[in-house]
């Protein structure tokens, strides 16, 4: 459920970072321990009744591994930007779409990370996947990332191995969603399909918002044998919406999957990728207005913080976009 986030302790370094450069990505594999499986079955009913519907927003944050290099400032006025909104936008949640430092083994780039994440810890529930640039630039282990303990408000049932993949219940303007959360390449460690398959089976009635790192292309596109598209999208048919980022374009795809194997694709999956590195210490946010009453999400493009010296700032085509078909 959206329950509340622990407190974070670390103190940002007061030495400046060097100019950032972008890590090598590298799918070495990750070393897997044990598993932790979910709940075999949904929650049992209760008698209280549903809320009344009314508008909400989520909160997508991605790729802020140069900013935690070389831009501190600029987390700390993304983290007081979400802050200042969480009533006037009835923010319900705020999730990461991975790589929210460039080398997850460097304590000072937590340290900055923080910056953003403490001005609204305990306000709104926190929810990140791990990048490529979480793993390490050379070990590529989830360890450090998950010895940040973000996911410490979760329920260890609704962790796959710590935490390299989560699940919650997003409950929110009178709407219930499965938010599932993966990090870099987890759906390929051993046992990890399976609880998968328990998740979704668990809550197949309930429509999902999947939380990636990487789906869609630079080119904007989703190719056909994409190991998410193939063992996840495809593969469960309640995942409605797809939120990614890791490649530096930001977009929409919207395909439709033959779920019952009669020819016609009818499930209409929307991803959306938020990705803007190409413009240096600038950091953007995409909030998604959902209104429970017309069944449409509304996609808008915020600037949380620019360079001062920064005088051209694109708006992708995403803003304004208004999304059907997700719940």
């Amino acid at each position: 459920m959206l329950a509340g986030l622990f407190a974070c302790t670390r103190i940002p370094p007061q030495a400046t970072a060097p100019s950032f450069t972008p890590a090598p990505v590298q799918e070495a594999a990750v070393t897997v321990s044990s598993i932790t499986p979910p709940p075999s079955s949904s929650p049992a009913p209760t008698d209280t009744p549903s809320p009344a519907p009314t508008p909400f927003s989520l909160v997508l944050m991605g790729d802020t591994q140069g900013l935690s290099y070389s831009y501190p400032e600029a987390l700390e006025a993304t983290g007081a930007y979400i802050a200042q909104r969480i009533e006037s936008e009835s923010i319900a949640a705020v999730l990461h779409a991975g790589d929210l430092v460039d080398n997850g083994f460097k304590d000072w780039q937590w340290d900055n990370f923080y910056l953003a994440l403490n001005q609204f810890e305990g306000k709104v529930p926190f929810y990140p996947v791990a990048g490529n640039h979480d793993l390490g630039t050379s070990a590529q282990s989830f360890t450090a990332f998950l010895d940040q303990g973000l996911y410490d408000f979760l329920p260890e049932e609704q962790l796959f191995e710590g935490g390299k993949l989560f699940y919650d219940i997003l409950e929110a303007g009178g709407c219930r969603f499965l938010l599932l959360g993966m990090g870099w390449m987890a759906n390929r460690l051993p046992g990890a399909e399976q609880w998968l398959d328990t998740v979704m089976d668990a809550y197949k009635d309930l429509p999902c918002i999947l939380l990636l790192h990487a789906y869609i292309s630079r080119q904007l596109t989703v190719p056909a044998n994409h190991y998410n598209r193939v063992h996840l999208v495809s593969r469960y048919p309640n995942i409605r919406l797809v939120l990614c980022g890791h490649n530096r374009a930001c977009g929409i795809v919207t395909e439709y999957f033959d779920d019952d194997g009669d020819g016609t694709a009818e499930r209409p999956v929307t991803a959306v990728m938020l990705d803007y590195q190409e413009m240096a210490g600038v950091s953007p946010l995409l909030f998604l207005h959902f209104d429970p009453l017309s069944h449409e999400i509304r996609i808008s493009f915020e600037l949380a913080y620019k360079r001062s010296t920064m005088t051209n700032c694109p708006i992708p085509d995403l803003d304004g976009t208004v999304l059907k078909n997700i719940f």
